[in-house]
């Protein structure tokens, strides 16, 4: 799946916008490094705003391990992406088909992460992102798309919130004594 935004960027040099063209594709092995490393900068920054996430160094490569794992393996329908500016990987973002039986029209697409560079926000990746998982949950029949966010992470719900999605589920926590 290949999905192509045109943001017009506010990179001025001198007095002249560039426009720039970010492309999102499944991801190849060559991305791995990249995934790696965004992986370990979403779980940073996370980190920073709920202080028992594990460290971003600790889990990134794990964490990308057992998504294949998932995907291949364990035979779940599922996607990865990754946005790309200038032949660079700026984010990557994952998918996958779960049914929640509570639900009148069970079947949900999930997205489980979804990162951009910190420095390439704002430039249309996340709206790119969901354009190419749209079109995977519309290839399988599934009208409705799901994800969460950390509570504290007010960018993160600003922009899902542009996106369309709404606040549907809350979860509460209570560590035991």
């Amino acid at each position: 799946m290949l999905v192509q935004v045109n943001p017009a960027t506010t990179a001025l040099i001198g007095a002249s916008v560039a426009l720039k063209q970010i492309t999102v594709r499944t991801w190849v092995e060559a991305d791995r490094p990249a995934i790696v490393a965004l992986n370990a900068e979403l779980q940073e920054h996370e980190r920073a705003l709920r202080p028992s996430r594990r460290p971003g160094g600790d889990m990134a490569e794990a964490h990308l391990t057992a998504l294949q794992d998932r995907l291949n393996d364990d035979g779940e329908d599922g996607a990865l992406f990754v946005a790309i500016l200038d032949e660079q990987v700026i984010g990557f973002a994952t998918c996958v088909l779960t049914e929640d039986p509570l639900e009148q029209d069970p079947a949900e697409v999930v997205i489980e992460d979804m990162v951009v560079t910190a420095a390439m926000r704002g430039l249309g990746a996340g709206r790119a992102f969901v354009r190419a998982i749209e079109g995977f949950a519309a290839s399988r029949g599934v009208r409705r798309m799901t994800l969460s966010a950390l509570v504290s992470n007010r960018a993160a719900l600003a922009a899902y919130h542009s996106l369309g999605f709404e606040r549907v589920l809350i979860t509460l926590e209570r560590y035991l004594d």
